[in-house]
C-alpha cells in the first residue's frame, strides 16, 4: 500500500487564502468567537473615540489578538474532540481534558482582557458621566 505524504502550500497566496477560510469557518462555527469579535470592534471604536496612546493601542491590539487566537484554537480542540467522540466512539472522559484546558485558556485571556480594558478605559468612561 502506497502512502502519500501531505504537502504544504508552496504558494503564499494559497496559504493566506486557506488561513482566511479557516478564520471564516471558525467564525461561523463559534458563537463565542463572534462575541469576542463584537467586543473587539466595540473596544477598537472606543480606542478611536478616546484617542489612545501608542502604548495603549499596542496593549489593546495584542490582547484582542490573543483572545481571538485562543478562541480559534479552542474551536479546533472542540472540533477534534467531537470527531474523535462521534466517529471513534471514544467517551468524553478521555478526550474532554484538552477541550476543557483550551476553554480555560480562553477564560484566562478573557479575564486579562477585561482587566486591561478597565485600566485603559475606566477613567475615560468615568469622565463621560
Amino acid at each position: 500500500m502506497e502512502t502519500t505524504k501531505p504537502t504544504s502550500n508552496k504558494n503564499f497566496a494559497i496559504s493566506v487564502r486557506n488561513a482566511l477560510r479557516g478564520i471564516c469557518v471558525a467564525f461561523g462555527d463559534s458563537g463565542h468567537l463572534r462575541f469576542h469579535f463584537a467586543m473587539a470592534v466595540i473596544f477598537l471604536a472606543l480606542g478611536f473615540y478616546f484617542g489612545l496612546t501608542s502604548y495603549e493601542w499596542l496593549v489593546l491590539v495584542l490582547i484582542i489578538a490573543a483572545v481571538i487566537f485562543a478562541e480559534i484554537v479552542n474551536t479546533c480542540f472542540e472540533d477534534i474532540e467531537n470527531v474523535i467522540r462521534d466517529h471513534a466512539g471514544v467517551p468524553y472522559e478521555f478526550t474532554g481534558k484538552a477541550k476543557d484546558m483550551a476553554s480555560g485558556a480562553v477564560l484566562v485571556l478573557s479575564i486579562a482582557a477585561v482587566a486591561i480594558g478597565i485600566v485603559i478605559f475606566y477613567q475615560r468612561l468615568l469622565g463621560l458621566f
